[in-house]
């Protein structure tokens, strides 16, 4: 049976929460487009730095 691991993001988190973030922009209703080339970079790597978002470091 699967299970669920709840941790801090880290980079290279980005291959699990990229999808993640699509299907939930893409959700109806209210359904967005999602730029996962703007996702990328920059913009990306500061997630993991603001410790809100998981990081905390």
């Amino acid at each position: 049976m699967p299970s669920l691991e709840f941790r801090e993001a880290i980079p290279g988190d980005e291959v699990v929460l990229l999808p993640m973030m699509r299907a939930l922009a893409e959700q109806e209703p209210g359904a967005m487009h999602f730029d996962e080339s703007a996702a990328h970079g920059p913009l990306f790597i500061n997630f993991f730095r603001f410790p809100p978002s998981g990081a905390s470091g």
